[in-house]
């Protein structure tokens, strides 16, 4: 219950749903297959063709649909799992974005389980503070500098000297 969006309800049906022997499933992707909340993954010809979810466990994907739909709303509290959501939602939709976090809550489950841990929230401006290498953050750099010129800003003292 410490994943947000998983209530006592939520929980005791995810657990009546999987069990908690998680020697079952060699890896967290194992049991999402299992669950029918991974994409499809079906190419030919370097077309990519149906991506629709895997059929799986029914009750166990109504039970991830309730602590995603709780998680998507907007007056949840912040945290990782929300801003994933939000992330995902502006560039592949609200369907595939509630999907991917029900991918997410599974894998932490089988963690959990598995490791006898407790969830540990990375926050929500994770993806904000996330390690990036040093040609992407080069690349942002001039990319919000023309930005600020394409605004009419004067940006001539924040250039970096060595990146001219």
């Amino acid at each position: 219950m410490t994943i947000p969006g998983i209530s006592d309800r939520i929980a005791c049906g995810i657990i009546g749903s999987i069990g908690i022997d998680m020697t079952v499933f060699p890896a967290p992707g194992h049991l999402a297959s299992w669950a029918g909340v991974c994409p499809g993954n079906n190419r030919s010809a370097g077309r990519e063709l149906s991506s629709a979810t895997t059929h799986g466990d029914p009750y166990l994907r109504g039970w991830l649909g309730i602590a995603a739909g709780i998680i998507a709303q907007t007056r949840s509290r912040p945290n990782y799992l929300k801003s994933y959501y939000h992330r995902l939602r502006k560039r592949r939709g609200p369907l595939r974005a509630q999907v991917a976090v029900q991918h997410k809550i599974l894998t932490a489950v089988w963690h959990m389980l598995t490791c006898d841990v407790a969830y540990h929230d990375l926050g929500p401006d994770y993806f904000d503070h996330k390690p990036r290498s040093l040609q992407y953050q080069a690349q942002r750099a001039r990319r919000l500098i023309a930005e600020l010129i394409e605004q009419g800003y004067d940006v001539s003292q924040l250039i970096p000297e060595h990146s001219a």
